[in-house]
């Protein structure tokens, strides 16, 4: 079986030509996988000169139709012939003959989006509130030992280091890195079994945390942004640089949700609760070792990651406590990242407490870190960087004393 690739004005049409048998089935489900990775909203099969259908065949195609249909998009088949059309139809499978249904999402910039490129990235930016804010507040980084209670709102951004529940005492045991964003909560226990933790807020539950250092912002996102490689860009970009990127019409602090697809995590991960005894300074070297977990190389390639933070210019910002550089960048971060098996991303412009709910729910954390930048002359190996994604963001501003 042979494919051609065809370029349209809304998508992808993929050309088949020959047996459409278990061989060409894992061949098609490449070709569509990497159609679906690459953002098109629209994959059309043109099957007239298929001349052979089985069960694998179908299987393939069935499975495109549920996900594109799951991410909003549009799956059809063209010029199906005789014989396909009769497998299909025995087959039950009369949706797939149908005419497809227009996208549910915009091909062109929505009401009040625009599109925009650099060197590296092509955007589509659409404003969710022109005067929508975030207003901030630093919980710890003062070296005080007290845990303080955080409940988990459906708009909160917030990041630091923590546990799921009530108990204080239980805290000081297992706290570790957690994120919140949107009513869910995420943490990595220092239990030593390594398998994050997770609550999503419903209409009658919040997700409460102890924690012991958070950053956390509470207010409205003021903007989506959709972000992917220039057409001529072979490289991931890394996040320094897509974020500033993201700032480009904003110079002030952000909180931001980023849902990418990675090419490679660079972090850190406690092993230990930080108020553990009798294990030496954190960051009096070798202890160092047993505190933390360092990824020695990109990690969690071509995969899902749920990132939450925060950046400001670190200059006289009151953040500064909170962030960390990376690299030569005037710019200081403090991000936090899940990571989930790949799915695609949903097209249009989701609403963000909804999409974060369905994928808690029908996906598995693998792991949380707090991403950070190895910028050593020799032996450093950089920070994380992503292929393609989505993020909203809102203008920080501090929390009234």
């Amino acid at each position: 079986m042979n494919t051609t690739l065809e370029p349209m004005a809304d998508g992808l049409r993929i050309i088949v030509e020959g047996r459409l048998d278990g061989s060409g089935a894992q061949h098609l489900d490449q070709e569509i996988q990497q159609a679906v990775r690459s953002g098109h909203g629209v994959i059309a099969l043109h099957l007239e000169a298929v001349y052979y259908l089985s069960s694998a065949g179908i299987r393939s195609l069935m499975k495109a139709h549920r996900q594109m249909h799951g991410i909003g998009g549009v799956f059809r088949l063209e010029a199906c012939g005789p014989m396909v059309r009769e497998v299909l139809e025995l087959a039950g499978l009369h949706m797939l003959l149908e005419s497809a249904p227009q996208p549910t999402f915009s091909v062109l910039p929505a009401s009040g989006s625009s599109a925009r490129s650099s060197q590296r990235l092509i955007f589509s930016e659409t404003v969710l509130d022109a005067d929508a804010f975030m207003r901030g507040q630093l919980a710890g980084f003062d070296g005080n030992e007290q845990f303080t209670s955080l409940r988990v709102e459906r708009e909160m951004i917030a990041v630091g280091i923590g546990s799921l529940g009530r108990d204080a005492g239980q805290a000081r045991k297992n706290a570790g890195e957690f994120l919140a964003m949107a009513g869910a909560a995420v943490t990595m226990p220092t239990d030593g079994i390594g398998t994050p933790d997770d609550l999503v807020a419903t209409e009658a539950l919040r997700p409460e945390l102890e924690v012991l250092d958070a950053m956390v912002a509470r207010g409205a996102l003021r903007e989506f942004v959709r972000f992917e490689p220039a057409p001529d860009q072979l490289e991931p970009i890394a996040l320094t640089e897509l974020l500033e990127e993201l700032r480009a019409e904003c110079k002030g602090a952000m909180a931001f949700v980023l849902v990418a697809e990675t090419a490679g995590l660079i972090g850190a991960t406690l092993q230990k609760a930080p108020l553990s005894p009798g294990v030496g300074e954190m960051w009096d070297f070798p202890a160092t070792r047993d505190w933390l977990a360092f990824t020695t190389e990109p990690a969690c390639d071509r995969m899902l990651a749920v990132v939450a933070g925060f950046f400001d210019t670190l200059e006289a910002s009151p953040w500064a406590s909170a962030l960390r550089a990376n690299g030569v960048s005037t710019l200081g971060t403090h991000a936090h990242a899940v990571v989930f098996p790949y799915r695609p991303l949903p097209l249009g412009t989701p609403d963000l407490c909804v999409w974060i709910a369905e994928l808690f729910g029908v996906s598995s954390a693998q792991t949380v870190m707090h991403l950070i930048a190895d910028d050593r002359t020799t032996e450093g190996v950089g920070e994380s960087r992503f292929w393609r994604g989505m993020a909203w963001l809102s203008p920080l501003q501090e929390e009234p004393k």
